[in-house]
């Protein structure tokens, strides 16, 4: 599966010196991975493909402005296509990361409810600056984010891509460590949005996350038949999350 990882600094001026490129070194397993990337002067997007791929499954841009992209492998496309008016290529494929876009840009963060397969997404919306992220319902896809208030936001499918980022602090969370050590004796470990990392966080499968330089809203998916669900604010002016940050 391809990997995905953006940073976006939202103080004004702060420009992207060599952390996409970390990151990448990360997570590029092997050399005949291909990069695909957009970058800004406060803020980069990166995809690597672990084979070959249509370009046009890299990036998908909104007439509106919004640029996803994906790795996505849904199972429900050819009907969420003929509900989009999607049309295929010439080869008959379906471009997912159209798929989640267009859903996305009609339903806005309930289209998470949609959604059946393996994917983690970024949507990013240059002009608000807003990141919408999500990952599937069964837990599949990994996507985890590092994120201080008017300061940064970083995610990436692999743990390992967001420690290596200078911004990033590489504390380990003692609580956390204890919770993990003792759900060995249970041979489970909970879904938890927290990592053994403080300030690094894992979404959890089947939600929805939006996230501008002030605050962390999330989707949570209740019922992937019915567009409804649970949203709540996550945001740290209101105590619920993150208190650290």
């Amino acid at each position: 599966m391809p990997s995905i990882c953006g940073i976006i600094y939202f103080e004004n001026g702060h420009l992207i010196t060599n952390e996409l490129d970390l990151m990448a070194d990360v997570l590029q397993k092997n050399p005949s991975d291909t990069m695909v990337s957009h970058k800004e002067p406060s803020a980069a997007l990166l995809k690597i493909n672990t084979e070959k791929q249509d370009s046009g499954s890299d990036f998908f841009r909104l007439p509106s402005g919004e640029i996803a992209f994906s790795n996505a492998r849904l199972d429900n496309s050819q009907e969420l296509a003929r509900l989009l008016h999607i049309k295929p290529d010439k080869a008959n494929r379906i471009n997912d990361t159209e798929i989640i876009a267009k859903a996305y840009r009609k339903y806005g963060n309930n289209c998470i409810d949609m959604l059946k397969g393996s994917y983690a997404f970024a949507i990013y919306d240059p002009a608000s600056q807003r990141f919408t992220l999500g990952r599937d319902q069964e837990g599949k896809n990994q996507l985890f984010y590092a994120y201080k208030r008017q300061k940064y936001l970083a995610f990436s499918t692999d743990i390992q891509a967001l420690l290596c980022l200078p911004a990033v602090e590489e504390k380990l969370d003692g609580h956390q460590m204890v919770k993990f050590v003792l759900s060995l004796e249970k041979h489970t470990f909970p879904e938890d949005q927290n990592t053994l990392y403080r300030n690094i966080y894992s979404i959890q499968q089947g939600n929805c996350l939006e996230i501008n330089r002030n605050s962390v809203w999330t989707k949570i998916c209740t019922n992937p038949k019915d567009i409804s669900g649970t949203d709540k604010c996550l945001n740290a002016d209101f105590g619920f999350w993150p208190k650290n940050a």
